[in-house]
């Protein structure tokens, strides 16, 4: 078998009102109080700034995956309010007048506020002041060095200023497809060839260069051999040409004959892939209504 990648969309793990079209993102981690703040990062090793840059980091990942979404038109404001700090809990939920207050400013039909360092909160306006999303979320990495010492590996390590600001960044990122249909590249395989029916080879091919419509012409044809064995590979390879095409359902339809009518074991696993899918474009069809 041989490899295709292509891109899908995936739904939002949280649904938001289709009436919130445009997000201002605020920063609420000014903490309260400061001087405590200082000291707490002294004993930890990080230095004054740091954690804003981190914060900044956040939000610049936030925002990225929201401003390639076709959900929403996202505004990174310069908002800096006070709230819990690096804490691990949340402060009390800001006052509905001053969300009114920041929503008109921004023209905004929801805000989005980093609550606290390594979380995210999501309130709309409106007359039902309704929190959306509150939300922890958690993120690490691990990087690796080599070396002919230990003191080598080590100097070949991202430092971890750097290292802070790339997962603080990749938190950001998560956070967005939480509340965001976001796209991914996944990657499918496929039968490349067949010693026994031109038809196949030359499907397989057409796919090659990314001429899907005719890959799925030559697969049809190939779907009517008397090889029971070709035939559910044919058709495994039609139901592929059908998503890629995006018609889910007869790439199910095709998938499920690969498997019931001609006994092809990969068909099931990708069957249950495309169950999957179809289910994503329900619920994608929901957050992306008008």
């Amino acid at each position: 078998m041989t490899s295709t990648y292509l891109k899908v969309m995936r739904p939002a793990q949280v649904t938001i009102a289709p009436h919130i079209k445009k997000v201002a993102i605020v920063n609420r981690t000014i903490p309260e109080n400061k001087v405590a703040n200082v000291v707490e990062g002294f004993l930890t090793g990080e230095f004054p700034g740091q954690d804003k840059q981190n914060i900044q980091a956040a939000m610049g990942g936030l925002q990225e995956n929201l401003r390639n979404s076709p959900r929403y038109e996202m505004i990174l404001t310069n908002e800096e309010l006070k709230g819990s700090g690096s804490g691990g809990s949340f402060p009390v939920p800001l006052q509905w007048s001053l969300i009114n207050e920041l929503s008109q400013k921004y023209k905004a039909d929801a805000i989005l506020a980093i609550e606290t360092y390594d979380s995210d909160f999501i309130v709309t306006k409106g007359s039902k002041k309704t929190i959306t999303d509150q939300y922890h979320l958690n993120r690490n990495n691990r990087w690796y060095a080599k070396g002919n010492s230990i003191q080598d590996a080590v100097v070949q390590l991202i430092d971890s200023k750097a290292a802070i600001q790339r997962v603080s960044h990749m938190t950001g990122l998560a956070y967005g497809a939480r509340i965001s249909p976001t796209w991914y590249t996944v990657e499918r395989e496929f039968y490349k060839k067949s010693k026994k029916d031109a038809s196949f080879t030359i499907g397989s091919r057409r796919a090659q260069v990314n001429d899907w419509n005719g890959a799925a012409d030559y697969w049809l044809k190939a779907t009517q051999s008397h090889n029971a064995k070709l035939a559910g590979k044919a058709a495994f390879n039609l139901a592929l040409a059908y998503e890629v095409l995006g018609d889910l359902d007869n790439a199910k339809i095709w998938v499920t004959k690969s498997y019931t009518d001609f006994g092809n074991k990969k068909a099931r696993r990708y069957a249950s892939i495309l169950d999957n899918r179809q289910w994503e474009a329900q619920k994608l069809a929901q957050q992306l209504q008008n």
